[in-house]
């Protein structure tokens, strides 16, 4: 009703059938591939910064340019005391920060060009490319995989994503129950997206798999870690991981410690990055998120790549919280 009174044409969709049917629909039957050279592609709970769309619209003038992806920060609202609700927020703004440097813009760079995922959150894709991309997918639960995948499989060009300029505000989820499910949506959708195009021959294939196998081992390792410990402790004997041994440093406890020892320090990095001393408190137990994270990654790469998919793309919204002056990224 609240977009109605704007003017803005509308599309009521009923019953609800996901957001993958939602776009096509919507793009398909208002003809918005013929009418504009550029679809933008936000979610309701994603604050668009100032500026935003200007910034991406503008990575268009090169022609080799498919899609554009625009940073996007959690938001941060005001608190001095820590809070379980925003534990999850603290833990994702680490993690997209620690992403987006040491990945994402080597990702995108114009000479590799293997970014994995364009987020269905807040990107822009070139009517011309979009055009020749099937959008609602029988048996995919999510949808922006799919369509990053078909901007490298079908080498429809390039993904850009640049430093500097405007940022989104999105809204991480504020339990764990929330939290599970999204990642674990994410997950499936990513694995049930790769058993859908398949292998192929080409750089972005070769980095996906790469990346995922590293996932898979750290997991692994997340999910060992703790059963080899307590073994250790019961039974006094010291498991090694290491090639030698007789070498001190290959212990489990050594190995666990030392990770704990650098995770908490990239935690102190950002938190002086990004001027956020309670990430300090909340980065004790962001390892034990971690737990949960390769838990349900493990899990949804079973069910992914071994079971036909049973599900459509339809879900319930986490909860949200209403944006104020007191709120930033």
């Amino acid at each position: 009703e609240v977009v109605k009174a704007l003017g803005c044409n509308v599309l009521d969709l009923q019953p609800n059938g996901g957001k993958a049917k939602a776009l096509s629909r919507t793009i398909h039957e208002n003809g918005l591939l013929d009418k504009y050279k550029a679809i933008y592609l936000v979610d309701a709970d994603i604050k668009v910064g100032d500026g935003s769309m200007k910034w991406m619209a503008a990575q268009f003038d090169d022609p080799a340019v498919a899609a554009v992806v625009n940073r996007t920060n959690p938001l941060w609202p005001k608190h001095y005391l820590p809070r379980y609700r925003y534990f999850f927020t603290a833990y994702r703004m680490r993690l997209w920060l620690i992403l987006r440097y040491s990945l994402r813009y080597g990702q995108t760079w114009k000479y590799m060009n293997v970014s994995p995922i364009i987020p269905g959150g807040g990107s822009m894709y070139r009517s011309a490319a979009m055009k020749q991309i099937k959008i609602d997918v029988p048996g995919l639960i999510i949808e922006d995989f799919n369509m990053t995948f078909c901007v490298h499989h079908q080498r429809l060009g390039r993904i850009s994503f640049l430093p500097g300029g405007p940022y989104n505000v999105d809204q991480e989820p504020f339990s764990l129950r929330d939290y599970v499910k999204q990642i674990y949506r994410w997950y499936l959708g990513f694995f049930q997206t790769v058993r859908h195009h398949g292998p192929w021959v080409g750089w972005f294939f070769f980095s996906m798999l790469s990346f995922n196998l590293e996932m898979i081992v750290s997991s692994v390792f997340f999910l060992l870690a703790p059963i080899l410990l307590v073994a250790s402790a019961i039974t006094g004997h010291q498991f090694q991981l290491g090639f030698s041994l007789d070498d001190p440093t290959s212990t489990i406890l050594t190995i666990v410690g030392t990770f704990l020892l650098f995770d908490y320090l990239v935690t102190v990095i950002v938190a002086i990055f990004k001027r956020r001393p309670l990430l300090l408190f909340y980065g004790f137990f962001f390892p034990l998120l971690r737990y949960v994270e390769s838990t349900v990654f493990i899990y949804a790469l079973i069910i992914g790549i071994f079971t036909r998919p049973t599900k459509d793309g339809r879900w319930v919204s986490p909860k949200r919280v209403a944006y104020t002056a007191k709120s930033r990224a």
